[in-house]
């Protein structure tokens, strides 16, 4: 049996590639608790019980993710345990202000870190990759 590295949502694409887990949001998507859940979901079932740093992807689009959500994905969601770290990477000042809000306020339980570029995403989250 092939083992499937990509899925899809409303909101997110997310693929397995290799030794990191990435997730690129949707242009005008709108992440709500049940969304997140979605997606926790997923997460669950490509990553099979191992653990992988992020990298979360919201170059040049505009999204909105409500508090509850955010909420579940900094500590609630039941994908908490298998996120090593997550590099986000904003390219907006929308998307920087509410990804900031996000590190500051709900205080991820794992390393978060901002970029604005994938470059430096990828060479950050190096730091949590199983060797």
């Amino acid at each position: 049996m092939t083992e499937k590295i990509y899925r899809e949502c409303d909101s997110a694409t997310f693929e397995l590639k290799g030794n990191y887990l990435y997730i690129k949001y949707k242009a005008g998507s709108i992440v709500d608790l049940r969304e997140a859940n979605i997606q926790s979901r997923i997460i669950l079932d490509l990553c099979q019980g191992k653990e992988f740093p992020f990298i979360i992807d919201f170059l040049d689009i505009s999204v909105r993710i409500d508090d509850d959500a955010r909420r579940f994905f900094a500590n609630d969601g039941p994908h908490i345990h298998l996120r090593k770290a997550q590099a986000i990477v904003v390219n907006n000042i929308q998307n920087k202000l509410l990804v900031n809000f996000y590190i500051k306020h709900h205080k991820p339980k794992n390393p978060s870190k901002v970029f604005d570029n994938l470059e430096d995403a990828l060479d950050w989250i190096k730091q949590f990759v199983a060797t």
